[in-house]
């Protein structure tokens, strides 16, 4: 290592750190299925102060591997990646494999030109349970754009970040400042959505949703927490949250489903009327069947309750029946 990062001689110039940027091109928000061991391999981009790409550059992956505690290893068995920028500028931590334990965690990136530090980054991951995967599947690429929280504008309850959206109908690019009541689509890339209170969102491709300030209420598709902060997912009459503000959690409806599943922390299923339905633990996920039209109607909020019967059996998710006066099952 020592020899890879030696000091420059006296007829190279020396970089300013501060000329340099750092983006993270993939494996932020992966979640790695403890169960096949594989994790999300890190890509970052290095350019210089005019966004030309810098190859030759060195940069260092670092995992937490603690015993009992989630992280990620390398092939080698280390936690320890050392890899050099391309022509492209890109650097790849190569054989990252998680460590079997559940639970989030952080990737230190430090990259080196010429002799010195030029920028520093981090990664964040997430080990988690097949049966909590098969809810957030489609919920771990990267969408495009800045993933930093942007400040909002006066009025805007959120901001969306993506490569390509609808709002309200219409096609915006990159990213959109969000009303109250914005209607909001994802086309075949997540989305990105902060609100405020700390609440971060991810959409998945194909979905469809409206915001306000203390929650995403999901039409169509699925979307995942980064974290809650103090607001919630509503879907359906139902009102998912977090026990605590760092608490993540997924929510998706599929064929007449809406399941939800516990990335990190507790995650609460509240129904219309603000009673607790139940506790989604950590590794844990829960069903719960939509039926809409017919009878249905009568029930107050457009929806019937049924049970599952066992479809999602194959999958290991916990089925809630609820059932509603007046309503019959199919």
């Amino acid at each position: 290592m020592a020899s890879l990062l030696s000091s420059p001689s006296w007829g190279q110039l020396q970089p300013s750190p501060s000329s340099f940027h750092i983006a993270i091109i993939d494996g932020q928000g992966a979640l790695n299925n403890v169960e096949g061991r594989l994790a999300r391999e890190p890509i970052v981009q290095v350019e210089d102060k005019n966004h030309k790409r810098v190859p030759g550059a060195y940069v260092e992956f670092d995992t937490p591997n603690a015993p009992g505690q989630p992280g990620a290893q390398f092939a080698d068995g280390s936690s320890k990646f050392v890899a050099t920028t391309n022509a492209a500028g890109q650097a790849v931590a190569s054989g990252l494999k998680n460590n079997g334990v559940t639970g989030k965690f952080d990737i230190h990136v430090t990259v080196h030109y010429q002799g010195q530090v030029v920028g520093t980054a981090v990664i964040h991951q997430v080990n988690i349970c097949k049966k909590v995967a098969s809810v957030s599947r489609n919920l771990e690429h990267n969408p495009g754009g800045d993933q930093t929280a942007p400040p909002l504008a006066p009025g805007m309850a959120g901001v969306a970040v993506g490569a390509n959206m609808l709002v309200n109908g219409s096609s915006v690019p990159g990213n959109a400042n969000l009303t109250n009541g914005a209607r909001l689509q994802t086309l075949n890339t997540p989305v990105k959505i902060f609100l405020g209170n700390q609440c971060q969102f991810l959409m998945g491709p194909n979905s469809a949703a409206s915001v306000n300030s203390g929650a995403l209420v999901l039409e169509k598709g699925a979307a995942r927490s980064e974290p809650f902060g103090n607001c919630s997912i509503d879907s359906h009459g139902l009102k998912v949250l977090g026990e605590d503000p760092n608490a993540e959690g997924a929510v998706r409806i599929a064929n007449g489903n809406l399941e939800v599943g516990a990335v990190s922390g507790n995650v609460r299923v509240l129904d219309a009327k603000g009673a607790l339905k139940s506790v989604v633990n950590p590794c844990t996920a829960a069903a719960f069947a939509l039926l809409t039209g017919g009878s249905a109607g009568a029930a107050g909020n457009g929806l019937l309750y049924v049970g599952l019967a066992g479809a999602l059996a194959g999958l290991g998710v916990a089925v809630d029946a609820i059932s509603q006066k007046g309503s019959t099952s199919p």
